[in-house]
């Protein structure tokens, strides 16, 4: 049988005599290839050939893993079958991905290792499988398999294994144990000192200078990262030069070096493509999107997350899913495609889902295997303390003879006495480190279910926002058209039906102004108030809100409660809260405020809405004993357009909760159904003033009389199109309408040398939008004046005028006055900053 393999992929290429440079690969080839075929030996070499390959030919490991696999099947022993199924699943794992292993790896083996195997197959099937189920995304498994590799590692004495073993688990206790990571990490340090783990040296270099790289200035950074790579070419490790060039890139970015971004990235998906490994050539396209990203360049990075996402799809690599997910979201909300935020949110939705069950009771089983690690660690080194001293005791027993028995006996008395009392130190130590440990796990999981609801209250903000902006398109053309037919109709029922119209149409504005409000699209001017002197003055108001039957009690203190905050939101918020009650059927409503100060952990034991901090808030309560609700409608009443009421819209709370999230506070709900609710609202009495936008221009209260103009309407929507154009010509303007901003620069030289030319842009165009087309406009020698118009939030489009350098803005929905005076301003202010030039030629 041997003879007849002689000639196998293991064997093919070692024959060539080595040189000093040549990396381990190529000599455990030779190696091999000079050892007797399927000895324990042979497949040890086999082994430790697979790992070196698979830090610089991945598809030669597969090949190499899989020839072992089935030479081990040839013979009897199930141990060494399960063993080389494990490496050659985590060599397809790397290569193609850990959904293809079970097409790539057949066969049928044990499902683990038996009890008699030895240590050093131990920790070598268990390391793998780790590394496996960490491609895999599989933590229980990942866990149980890091800690048992570690174990058997560290009883085989092998630094090799012991260096794999500790880097396996190192990849999760780094982030989530950091306490026993350092452990970890000094027991890492110890074993690279061996010489027989020289072959390791690059890979311990790079997370060298990961700890320590946060420290260090770029110039710093680039040389440390120079003296590894000159470490991983001289051992052949292309694995960690594709981990160097990484790094390259991130010091590039922070410094804005984009061309030695570029570089350093072209370099990474050089070396991944040469290594073989597919997760690590879609880690470098990413990184490549998100360079492009930075640079404002959409279209490049939205192609190069394709090209990711080609790399992955459909092959477990379920972590670059949730990344190329967030980045595609990200591009989608700066780019205000409403449409590809709703799709990457439902996205990234299903994808938590997936990982939540995939963690479920990850969390305990990590915290129960490192507190058994500890023990187990300080058990071995009380038991060597105890070992030395009893052979001290002895020794020097044994050179006194003359010692009595009695005086012995007391000696072991007293060494029994003082381990136990060490013992029972040490247990109580370790007791306070499982609840320490714990309390920090209940604590970040209560962190990560804030910061999934802060995600979906963004989400939800986005979304909103580009609601209100559709709909503020469709109420232009309403009451414009509204107010064009109420012009010219003498038919007192017709006018009182088209004022009911316009009544309409206002309202479906003022709920694109709450729409607004909630996704925090409108800045806020934060000034000094007296909280309890706006509850004091709010308290009227509040009365004339509720029926008589409702019972109101206001309790503010006496004395002033100064914050700094805008009154407009938070008496709305208040009322809202109020409003809310009487809708629950509430007969007795208290609001009540206080001062408290809040610690980090004080968050802990409530569930908040909000990400606040440590510091002094206003907590004002609002309670009543209405119908209550139940745990699943207090996780939903914050989101716009949910409510149990009819006839109701939903954005009562929903405006609460954006109010608090713009002064950086949160809100508490406890409620149960027939037990009645009650909300704290805390405000940050230090709350930082927002930035207020400067408006470009606004135009004037009244209408005057305007000269003639010639109107260039660009925008998508035809109907707008259509009213501009009705209204601007009954009032005695020229109007020329395009619906895409390519065909600007055509319209432009049709109007020749047209007098008064102004043109009214959109500023949300599909395929071109208003940027551009305001660029093409400036662009031409002496071009038209520019107007925005938009159905944005107002200080979106005041901050866009402004940066643009446009002559005027006009928020949708507008109307005929309002549009034309902003024309002429607009004309007025162009024609002042040319003049100049034409004087001066």
């Amino acid at each position: 049988m041997r003879c007849g393999h002689a000639v196998s992929l293991l064997a093919v290429a070692c024959v060539a005599t080595l040189s000093a440079q040549e990396d381990t690969a190529q000599a455990l080839r030779v190696q091999l290839a000079v050892q007797p075929r399927e000895t324990n030996a042979w497949f040890e070499t086999g082994f430790d050939l697979v790992e070196a390959q698979l830090a610089c030919d991945v598809a030669a490991a597969v090949a190499t893993a899989n020839d072992l696999l089935a030479t081990a099947r040839r013979g009897t022993d199930a141990d060494l079958q399960e063993v080389a199924a494990a490496f050659a699943r985590l060599a397809v794992a790397i290569h193609e991905g850990p959904a293809r292993v079970a097409q790539s790896v057949s066969g049928e083996v044990a499902a683990g290792l038996g009890g008699t195997a030895d240590a050093r197959r131990r920790a070598r099937f268990h390391t793998v499988r780790a590394r496996q189920a960490w491609l895999a995304d599989v933590p229980d498994e990942f866990i149980v398999h890091a800690f048992a590799g570690l174990d058997a590692a560290r009883t085989a004495a092998d630094p090799v294994l012991q260096l794999r073993a500790g880097w396996a688990l190192h990849q999760v206790t780094a982030g989530e144990a950091e306490a026993f990571d350092v452990e970890l990490l000094r027991e890492v340090d110890l074993w690279s000192t061996d010489p027989r783990a020289a072959s390791l040296s690059s890979w311990h270099a790079i997370n060298a200078y990961w700890r320590v790289s946060a420290a260090q200035t770029p110039t710093e950074r680039l040389q440390g990262l120079e003296r590894v790579a000159n470490r991983a070419i001289e051992l052949g490790d292309v694995r960690t030069r594709v981990f160097v060039e990484w790094d390259r890139a991130v010091v590039g970015m922070a410094v804005g070096e984009f061309t030695a971004v570029e570089r350093a990235l072209t370099a990474a998906r050089e070396l991944a493509t040469k290594l073989g490994d597919r997760r690590m050539l879609a880690i470098s396209v990413e990184l490549a999107a998100e360079c492009a990203f930075d640079r404002q360049q959409h279209g490049l990075a939205v192609a190069l997350l394709t090209e990711a996402a080609a790399l992955v799809a459909d092959r477990g690599y379920s972590d670059r899913e949730v990344h190329q997910a967030h980045l595609l979201l990200r591009i989608a909300s700066q780019q205000r495609d409403h449409a590809a935020v709703a799709t990457q949110t439902a996205r990234l939705e299903t994808l938590r889902r997936a990982e939540a069950q995939r963690y479920r009771g990850y969390v305990a089983l990590r915290e129960q295997l490192i507190a058994g690690e500890r023990q187990r660690g300080q058990f071995e080194q009380r038991l060597a303390a105890e070992q030395e001293r009893a052979a001290q005791t002895l020794r020097a027993v044994r050179g006194y003879v003359a010692v009595s028995v009695a005086g012995v006996l007391g000696i072991v008395a007293w060494l029994t006495l003082r381990s136990r009392r060490r013992l029972w130190r040490v247990h109580q130590a370790l007791q306070q480190e499982v609840r320490r440990a714990e309390s920090e796990a209940q604590a970040r999981q209560a962190l990560e279910q804030r910061m999934r609801a802060l995600e979906r209250a963004e989400s939800l903000g986005l979304i909103a926002s580009g609601i209100a902006h559709d709909f503020n398109n469709l109420m232009t053309g309403v009451l414009g058209n509204a107010e064009l037919l109420r012009a010219a109709e003498c038919d007192p029922e017709r006018a009182r039906q088209l004022e009911a119209i316009s009544a309409a149409g206002e309202r479906g504005a003022r709920l694109c102004s709450q729409l607004q409000a909630y996704a925090g699209d409108e800045p806020i001017r934060f000034e000094s108030l007296d909280m309890a002197a706006i509850v004091r003055g709010l308290a009227p108001v509040l009365d004339a809100a509720v029926s008589k039957r409702l019972q109101l009690t206001v309790a503010v203190p006496a004395e002033p409660v100064p914050l700094r905050g805008n009154s407009t939101q938070l008496e709305q918020a208040i009322l809202n809260l109020v409003t809310n009650a009487r809708d629950a059927r509430a007969s007795h409503v208290h609001v009540r405020m206080a001062r408290v100060v809040m610690g980090e952990g004080d968050w802990r034991a409530v569930v908040v809405h909000g990400e606040p901090g440590a510091g002094a808030f206003v907590c004002l309560e609002v309670e009543d004993d209405g119908e209550g609700m139940s745990a699943e409608l207090v996780k939903r009443i914050f989101d716009p357009f949910f409510t149990t009421r009819f006839p109701g819209r939903g954005l009562g709370l929903a405006v609460v909760f954006g109010a608090m999230r713009r002064h950086q506070g949160a809100l508490t709900v406890d409620s149960q159904p027939g037990r009645g609710t009650r909300f704290r609202l805390y405000i940050p009495q230090a709350s930082a003033p927002a930035l207020v936008a400067v408006p470009v221009a606004s135009p004037p209260a009244e209408p005057t009389a305007v000269l003639p103009m010639t109107v260039l309407v660009v925008d998508d929507e035809a109907h707008i199109r259509d009213y501009v154009a009705t209204v601007l010509r009954r009032r005695g303007h020229q109007v020329h309408g395009v619906g895409e901003g390519a065909a600007v620069h055509a319209a432009l030289l049709a109007l020749g040398a047209a007098p008064r030319v102004v043109a009214l842009v959109d500023l949300s165009m599909p395929l071109t939008d208003g940027r551009d087309v305001v660029r093409v406009l400036r662009s031409h020698q002496g071009g038209p004046a520019v107007v925005l118009m938009s159905g944005h939030a107002h200080s979106h489009l005041a901050d866009t005028a402004r940066d643009l350098a446009a002559d005027g803005y006009v928020s949708k929905p507008f109307i005929a006055g309002e549009l034309e005076i902003a024309l002429d301003a607009a004309l007025a202010r162009r024609a002042m900053q040319v003049s100049p030039v034409r004087r001066s030629g």
